[in-house]
C-alpha cells in the first residue's frame, strides 16, 4: 500500500529559486503492469517563461518517493490536470520516472 493518495499536496525538492513550489497529486490509476500505479499531478509556484504552474505530469512511485518531502498544509489552488489525463490516455502516453524537479527542467510550459 502506498502512502500517497489523492488529494493530497506535497512539499517536494525543487530547482532553486522555486522553494514554494507544491505538487498535489491528482489522480492515481493502475498501469499496464498490475504493481505499479500511475500518479497523475500538478504542480503550482513554477518560475517557467510561459506558464507559473504544470497542470498534468504522469509520474511513478519512484518520482514521488526521491521528490517529495513533506505533506503541505491548507489547500491551495491547482490547475484540473482533467484535460491533460484525457489527452495522455488518448495518446497512450508514457510516464516520467526522473525526479520532479527535473521534469520541470525539461520544458517550458
Amino acid at each position: 500500500m502506498s502512502r500517497y493518495q489523492e488529494g493530497q499536496v506535497w512539499h517536494y525538492r525543487t530547482r532553486r529559486g522555486e522553494e514554494r513550489s507544491l505538487v498535489k497529486i491528482q489522480r492515481i490509476e493502475l498501469g499496464s503492469d498490475a504493481h505499479a500505479s500511475i500518479f497523475h499531478v500538478s504542480l503550482i509556484a513554477l518560475r517557467q517563461r510561459s506558464a507559473d504552474s504544470l497542470a498534468h505530469a504522469p509520474v511513478s512511485q519512484s518520482t514521488l518517493d526521491n521528490s517529495v518531502t513533506h505533506l503541505a498544509a491548507g489547500t491551495p489552488d491547482f490547475p484540473s490536470a482533467d484535460e491533460g489525463i484525457a489527452e495522455w490516455r488518448r495518446a497512450s502516453g508514457g510516464v516520467f520516472s526522473v525526479s520532479l524537479a527535473e521534469i520541470v527542467e525539461m520544458g517550458d510550459f
